[in-house]
């Protein structure tokens, strides 16, 4: 009898502890709104992480300024993406004509009919190597190339994934296409030089970082859930000469609604990360 009385009281203490964090989150997040329309009403052309700092506090990396984040974006406050890009990055404007460099096969022939949707009067460039299809985009000879980034059978494709960080390419949008009827299939990344923004759902954000000591990847991973957003990915791998940096690559999924106040969060928090790509995943 001890012991159910005992699970009882646990269930009750439990019940009662459940209650208490419920109240706390909605007061926590009455005290953010509040902050938000003093920001609003009071701040037009202030850095939004600032104000917050001043009134709330420095730590950032938290639920509560991701809610702030898209509580300023959601008044309809005139902020968007490209506000809060990384300093060395900047939105390309679309080209007059497409040129797309990739090597041809049947399975890029694919991958170029499934990107041709995304694209305006795309034009296909043919090149025998990996190499030249990326030099035609980053000495601005092509506007695009398509490259093949992951295999369902063999992973990450390395190989390929290394010539988009060296030739400064980005991801603008990927797809899958089959190649067995085992529902194997080989994912596709449509690259330009410069990111553009998406203007369909779904949205992914992909970004390299190395955290500083002060944010966990369990706490950014937590707070950027406010978002509504998932992790599509992540890849983590140790820094060279060093046992302890560790670099992650992170692909989330977000409502493109959403986009402006998680691309704001980032640039809060972080104070230098690789921007690898803005883009939409063809279905």
């Amino acid at each position: 009898m001890d012991s159910i009385r005992d699970v009882d009281i646990l269930r009750e203490n439990a019940d009662v502890l459940r209650e208490n964090i419920r109240r706390n989150t909605q007061l926590c997040n009455g005290l953010i709104r509040e902050i938000t329309r003093l920001f609003l009403s009071q701040n037009a052309h202030t850095d939004p992480a600032t104000w917050y700092k001043s009134a709330m506090s420095d730590n950032l990396c938290t639920p509560e300024f991701a809610q702030y984040c898209l509580d300023v974006c959601q008044e309809a406050h005139p902020f968007s993406p490209e506000d809060f890009l990384p300093e060395s990055v900047r939105i390309g404007d679309p080209p007059a004509l497409c040129r797309v460099s990739y090597q041809k096969n049947n399975y890029s022939d694919r991958a170029f009919s499934r990107f041709f949707g995304e694209l305006d009067d795309a034009e296909a460039v043919f090149l025998p190597t990996t190499a030249s299809v990326c030099e035609d985009v980053y000495y601005g000879r092509c506007t695009h190339c398509i490259l093949p980034i992951y295999s369902s059978q063999d992973g990450i494709l390395t190989t390929f994934t290394k010539m988009i960080e060296k030739y400064d390419l980005t991801i603008h949008a990927v797809c899958n296409v089959t190649i067995s009827d085992n529902d194997s299939f080989m994912r596709f990344a449509l690259l330009r030089h410069e990111p553009a923004l998406p203007s369909t759902d779904p949205c992914y954000v992909q970004f390299n970082v190395v955290l500083p000591q002060s944010i966990t990847i369990g706490r950014l991973l937590h707070a950027c859930e406010t978002f509504d957003s998932y992790v599509s990915e992540i890849i983590s791998y140790p820094l060279a000469y060093t046992t302890e940096g560790i670099s992650y690559t992170i692909r989330l999924r977000v409502p493109l609604d959403n986009l402006t106040a998680l691309m704001m969060f980032l640039r809060s928090i972080l104070d230098n990360y690789s921007l690898e790509g803005v883009f939409t995943m063809i279905q």
